[in-house]
């Protein structure tokens, strides 16, 4: 996916920032293995 789209990784903090210019926050963080998490966000 990363090379078909374009896409690129990405650390918490840069995601931070993405959702706030979204409107939303990340509210909690989890882990689900293999080095991947899964986030819920909540509008701000």
């Amino acid at each position: 996916m990363l090379n078909v789209t374009r896409g690129m990784e990405r650390e918490f903090d840069e995601y931070d920032a993405l959702f706030a210019q979204a409107g939303w926050r990340r509210s909690k963080t989890y882990p689900v293995g293999g080095g991947y998490s899964a986030m819920e966000l909540t509008a701000v």
